[in-house]
């Protein structure tokens, strides 16, 4: 048997690592969204506006999904490295909308409903409570997220 065969060994315990617990050690984490290169943490929304921002005319305040700092592969990656997958982030969650955007659809985007948006579309606030924001033109956002293609990608992630 060529070495190169043989299971890794664990440097804690000096013991080889099953194929189930190398599985488990790569893993990753349930709350994080992939991404076309990078894993997104998703933006959640507690049901009120705590940024103390409000856009105005056709804007949309849109709260940003936070890139991980850990890849795929389990490596932690560099803090510029995560925070220009940050500036790239499509994916959102809708905060507050503006007083005359939407105004043409017949079910308009509400605060609470996900979205993906241009890259690098809008432009980039801190909110009171410390996140990032980006307040984009109504024409910015391409997309509504739905409960079905949600559960699709939980779906897609248990297989």
């Amino acid at each position: 048997m060529d070495i190169s065969e043989l299971p890794p060994v664990n440097p804690k315990t000096g013991k080889r690592i099953t194929e189930q617990e190398s599985r488990e050690a790569t893993a990753l984490p349930p709350f994080l969204i992939q991404g076309f290169d990078a894993q997104y943490v998703q933006a959640e929304f507690s049901g009120a506006n705590t940024s103390g921002l409000v856009p105005f005319g056709p804007n949309v305040l849109v709260k940003m999904d936070q890139a991980s700092n850990i890849s795929a592969g389990g490596i932690i990656m560099v803090d510029q490295r995560v925070d220009r997958m940050n500036e790239a982030a499509v994916t959102g969650i809708v905060f507050e909308v503006g007083d005359q955007a939407f105004q043409h659809l017949s079910a308009p985007l509400k605060p609470g409903d996900r979205v993906y948006i241009e890259k690098y579309g809008g432009v980039k606030a801190i909110g009171m409570d410390g996140a990032m924001y980006r307040l984009v033109d109504e024409r910015q956002i391409a997309c509504r997220i739905t409960e079905d293609f949600k559960a699709l990608i939980e779906m897609e992630k248990a297989a």
